[in-house]
């Protein structure tokens, strides 16, 4: 059924002044009281102004800097014991992303992974890394727990070579050693080269009782020994350079001079 431009302006005003009728029924006047004043109470104590700058401020144990938990004698604690929460909480919203029957392929399973799970326990490793080892024992459980599934997925489908015995289990050091061996022996019956490739992974993994966070140097008992001595060293190092400046044979201005000092080299010593 078609309609006229002039039967559409029509219904389109009729509508209009049935969507804007005023309400028959008597407003409720103690209701828009009520919530005027609740309004009003509420704009009335609202804290809008800060707290001066010379306010006492509260001394507390731990405090959280860039994501991480610093306590007082920088056992991190208080750190390891949210990680370990938070961790078991992004578990149990993920496993059903990353679990053994879940349909994403593989490589969608790393990605998951990789930006889910792994962040939580590597962001900020080289500060609380050298933590005591009561506390890195939760640290140690979530990643046995991701080791056993990953070792339990590369057993189950023949992805690890039978020459390999490094993390798995019923294989010792005594049959890589035994397999060494016959191979060399192998190549020597054939004249061929053998090539053997030692690796020491402890060494990779021993803990340093130094390190170095946005540029501050942090050891286990707050000296501050290490990091007055890379204060220094900086320093040298970039005044070396100023005397170079200054003994060019062009010269250089005194304005030029005094920028680039506090520039270049009053910046390494006032960082903290």
């Amino acid at each position: 059924m078609a309609y006229s431009d002039f039967e559409k302006a029509e219904a389109f005003k009729d509508t209009l002044e049935v969507t804007f009728q005023e309400n028959e029924e008597p407003y409720c006047d103690d209701k828009i009281e009520e919530v005027e004043n609740l309004v009003d109470d509420y704009f009335d104590n609202f804290a809008t102004c800060t707290p001066p700058l010379t306010s006492p401020s509260e001394w507390v144990s731990v405090v959280k800097y860039l994501g991480l938990h610093i306590d007082s004698r920088l056992t991190f604690k208080k750190h390891i014991d949210y990680l370990s929460e938070k961790f078991w909480g992004r578990i149990s919203l993920a496993i059903s992303l990353i679990g053994r029957r879940s349909p994403p392929s593989l490589e969608n399973k790393v990605i998951l992974y990789k930006l889910i799970l792994r962040p939580v326990i590597t962001y900020g490793s080289p500060v609380w890394g050298a933590a005591a080892a009561t506390h890195m024992k939760k640290i140690q459980v979530m990643e046995r727990m991701i080791t056993s599934r990953l070792n339990w997925y590369l057993e189950t489908n023949n992805l690890l070579a039978s020459s390999r015995a490094g993390f798995r289990k019923c294989q010792s050091t005594n049959q890589q050693v035994v397999f060494l061996a016959q191979s060399i022996k192998d190549a020597l019956d054939q004249r061929h080269s053998a090539l053997v490739l030692f690796v020491d992974f402890e060494a990779a993994f021993d803990k340093s009782d130094v390190s170095i966070y946005l540029g501050c140097a942090l050891d286990n008992k707050l000296k501050w020994t290490k990091h007055a001595e890379l204060v220094v060293s900086k320093a040298r190092k970039r005044l070396s350079i100023l005397k170079r400046l200054t003994g060019v044979k062009w010269g250089c201005n005194r304005d030029t001079l005094n920028t680039t000092y506090k520039t270049y080299s009053t910046s390494s010593k006032l960082l903290q």
